[in-house]
């Protein structure tokens, strides 16, 4: 019963998710771009992952936008601080496409990532995200605007297990300027993998988006 107990109050606990992203435009449709997000067991502490992406972008069309990027993703046992003798390390490779719809009231997105994990064995990994926007206090997402939003994302793994993961979202977002907006809510993160420790885990989501 200790262990059950002890895995029950693991899942209950809200962890944070903070994430932080720089978009640089360039000439023509190009722009370079950068991500990193953590995760900590608790809010804003006990850090136990990190990744650092970046890349380009391309946009087709005006709703339309390419990704390429290459990343490394840091996982670390819970509480051990950092303790590099832990550290599980992967690089991917990916690519992305994101369509952008503008119907009245909400906004969807849709966005398909295909990564390649290229450390050790190679895995592929397809990532399906469908986000709905609605702004609350004007009629488009413009300077000032503050939106709610929905998103829920799906992760495969087509050679062994096709559904490994799914993350949900909802919360509030603001539009401070053309140059910053920032997003905050529930994030709540389900894993599907045979040896998943916790099956599921409630995040605290806070982002920055920085155009610079």
């Amino acid at each position: 019963m200790a262990p059950e107990k002890a895995i029950s109050q693991n899942i209950k606990q809200a962890g944070s998710y903070p994430v932080l992203t720089l978009e640089h435009k360039l000439k023509g449709n190009w722009s370079i771009w950068g991500e990193t997000e953590w995760r900590a067991a608790g809010i804003l502490k006990d850090f136990y992952y990190y990744e650092i992406k970046a890349g380009m972008h391309y946009k087709l069309k005006k709703n339309i936008t390419l990704t390429a990027a290459l990343g490394i993703y840091n996982t670390f046992e819970e509480g051990i601080r950092y303790d590099y003798a832990s550290r599980k390390t992967e690089w991917r490779l990916w690519q992305q496409l994101n369509v952008k719809q503008n119907t009245p009231v909400i906004f969807p997105e849709h966005r398909i990532r295909i990564e390649e994990v290229i450390t050790d064995n190679w895995k592929l990994n397809i990532r399906y995200r469908l986000q709905l926007k609605t702004p609350l206090n004007k009629a488009t997402l413009t300077g000032g605007a503050v939106y709610l939003s929905v998103y829920d994302e799906i992760f495969l793994r087509p050679e062994n297990q096709l559904i490994r993961r799914n993350r949900f979202f909802g919360g509030l977002g603001w539009v401070v300027s053309e140059s910053v907006t920032l997003q905050t809510g529930l994030l709540r993160q389900a894993d599907y993998m045979k040896n998943a420790e916790d099956k599921g885990k409630n995040f605290l989501y806070l982002s920055t988006n920085l155009k610079l």
